[in-house]
């Protein structure tokens, strides 16, 4: 479930991460951005929205995928999500990937496999006043 909500947390700054994108496109520190993994040179606006919206559904697709295998969330309306093909450098990350969770599974705990659930714990209390009340029953006792 944390996973979940930092996945939701990225997902709230999507527009704000275009900014930065389109930001550091247009200024002297597009050389970190090779570096960070966006390898287009100079692309129209339009181009390189497409493809930072390509980047982002391929990072929730891996995100869905994750959570898919560690809790069975498709019972609570989570798909499994649609599986594009792979390059062969993509199937070696996703193999790794596989293992490394299988791997976590094999050694977690029972309590690790608890179903996420949120709590809601309320405390409520109420004072009663028999001031009040007495004075109300006098009232109409009188009349």
């Amino acid at each position: 479930m944390n996973l979940y909500r930092a996945f939701m947390g990225v997902k709230g700054c999507r527009e704000a991460m275009w900014e930065e994108l389109q930001f550091l496109q247009s200024s002297a520190k597009r050389c970190s951005l090779i570096e960070l993994g966006w390898e287009d040179a100079e692309l129209e606006e339009g181009v390189a929205r497409r493809r930072f919206e390509e980047l982002f559904d391929s990072y929730e697709s891996d995100i869905h995928t994750r959570a898919a295998f560690w809790y069975s969330l498709t019972e609570l309306g989570f798909p499994l999500p649609r599986r594009d093909t792979l390059l062969k450098s993509e199937l070696l990350e996703e193999e790794r990937t596989r293992k490394a969770i299988m791997d976590a599974r094999a050694l977690a705990t029972e309590d690790d496999f608890d179903t996420p659930c949120r709590i809601l714990r309320v405390f409520m209390g109420f004072k009663t006043c028999d001031e009040v009340e007495d004075d109300i029953y006098s009232d109409s006792e009188e009349s």
